[in-house]
């Protein structure tokens, strides 16, 4: 089977998504991979239980993109979760990357938010200009 990317990347956060609302044993079965605690689950020590999260119905998802016209941008904020643009990429592919956002907000119903969006940036920090060895950012 050729590996679709994208399809495993909503595979593996589905997976998670459906860890975090069910109680164990688990038995996931998917296209990439299956989850299963089964025949590994000890009740009287705990074994084989996630720990689910606090918050409800769980933590936002941040899905990180690096190519130009991500798709994964795009399936992601269909489904409400967030983007963030790689610190890596050239500001004219972080623009496509919001673009993507809002089409996956028109396919999902949603509205798109520049708050929900962030961008990565490296900071590289010193004590002096000789200790920084050469790198310097102006203010």
């Amino acid at each position: 089977m050729k590996k679709d990317r994208l399809a495993m990347f909503l595979e593996g956060i589905n997976t998670i998504l459906k860890i975090w609302s069910t109680d164990a044993p688990y038995k996931i079965k998917g296209d990439y991979w299956n989850v299963s605690t089964e025949n590994t689950l000890i009740e009287d020590i705990g074994q084989g239980y996630m720990t689910k999260p606090f918050q409800k119905p769980h933590p936002p998802i941040i899905v990180t993109a690096v190519a130009p016209y991500s798709k994964g941008i795009s399936e992601a904020a269909a489904r409400g979760w967030k983007p963030i643009s790689a610190d890596i990429i050239m500001p004219i592919g972080v623009k496509t990357h919001w673009e993507k956002y809002v089409e996956g907000c028109k396919k999902g119903k949603l509205m798109p938010s520049k708050d929900d969006w962030r961008i990565a940036k490296t900071v590289f920090v010193a004590e002096d200009l000789k200790k920084s060895k050469g790198v310097y950012i102006r203010p």
